[in-house]
């Protein structure tokens, strides 16, 4: 009976000994599990954190090509040879007119209603002609193309009626205040005012006379280059 007893016990200490042993061994286990868990879960992390900085520089770069993109470039690449003009080497170039409107000119110079321009070509000055941005002949603007074109006429045509000429356009001519297109149509009605004036005043012109508005094409300069405004409104004759 005693014997029984302690192979009993003997048997009872063994287990338990199995048991704490057991139960150390999944401790163990578990605990080296999370350890590579843990250092899965850190390579992962680094993993990702290289795409990221890649992501921001290609972040960057999408940023670079955008239109706000601040471009710098050396001194050497923006050296460009890129020449001067002075100011007394600016030349104005004048058109020139046929040489038969400087022989009518002679004949007609005397008018007190005409002048020329700095083309040689006979000019009527506008100021007279027209009111402020108009281009219907005022009184004292009727008088004074017909006053000149009576001249003109006589000067033109022989006395057997014939001419060397074969046109005659009527210029009108503005300042260069305002737009161009604006310019070009007051121009153009000014003009045929005044064409239209001179064939009532002498019919036999039918034929010659042509209406042409140059806007400010041919304004007329001061000596020191800048625009004479009031001379530059003006009709013109030229003879061709």
């Amino acid at each position: 009976m005693k014997k029984a007893l302690i192979v009993s016990l003997a048997l009872i200490v063994l287990l338990s000994a199995a048991a704490c042993t057991s139960k150390q061994t999944s401790k163990a286990k578990a605990e080296s599990a999370d350890t590579q868990t843990s250092a899965t879960e850190k390579q992962g992390t680094t993993a990702e954190k290289p795409d990221a900085e890649n992501n921001a520089v290609n972040n960057s770069g999408a940023e670079s090509s955008s239109p706000s993109m601040k471009i710098e470039y050396s001194k050497q690449e923006l050296d460009l040879d890129i020449p001067t003009v002075a100011a007394q080497d600016v030349q104005i170039t004048i058109p020139t007119i046929p040489e038969i409107n400087l022989e009518i000119n002679e004949s007609v110079q005397a008018s007190p209603y005409v002048a020329t321009d700095n083309r040689g070509a006979i000019s009527l000055d506008a100021e007279v002609l027209f009111a402020y941005n108009s281009s219907e002949l005022s009184d004292s603007g009727k008088e004074s193309v017909k006053g000149f074109i009576d001249d003109y006429v006589n000067a033109i045509f022989k006395e057997d009626g014939t001419t060397d000429v074969k046109k005659i356009t009527v210029e009108g001519h503005t300042d260069t205040d305002g737009s161009y297109d604006y310019n070009l149509q007051l121009s153009e009605k000014r003009a045929t005012a005044v064409m239209n004036y001179c064939n009532e005043l002498h019919p036999e012109l039918k034929g010659y006379l042509v209406a042409k508005g140059c806007s400010y094409d041919y304004p007329v300069y001061k000596s020191d280059g800048s625009v004479d405004m009031a001379a530059s409104r003006r009709v013109c004759f030229v003879a061709e």
